[in-house]
């Protein structure tokens, strides 16, 4: 995700933005708060994590979501 993030808007300068910062820069692209509030918040710091608790089912379809969002942004810019 981060990797498409830098390709469909860099402007935005995300390389060294984590957390909370990252989890509100994906729920603005998206259009609601699935990441700082809902089942995307373990993007946050599950890799800080021994153990995760995470349901895949759900965080692929949020994440399958997320990028059909930004398609068109990836399209603009010749990425698709």
């Amino acid at each position: 995700m981060k990797q498409v993030s830098l390709l469909a808007f860099p402007q935005a300068r995300l390389e060294a933005v984590t957390g909370a910062a990252w989890l509100s820069f994906l729920d603005q692209t998206l259009g609601d708060s699935s990441f700082s509030r809902g089942d995307g918040k373990i993007f946050a710091d599950a890799i800080y994590r021994q153990q995760a608790q995470l349901d895949d089912a759900t965080l692929l379809l949020l994440c399958e979501r997320w990028l059909q969002a930004v398609k068109p942004q990836l399209l603009q810019r010749g990425h698709g």
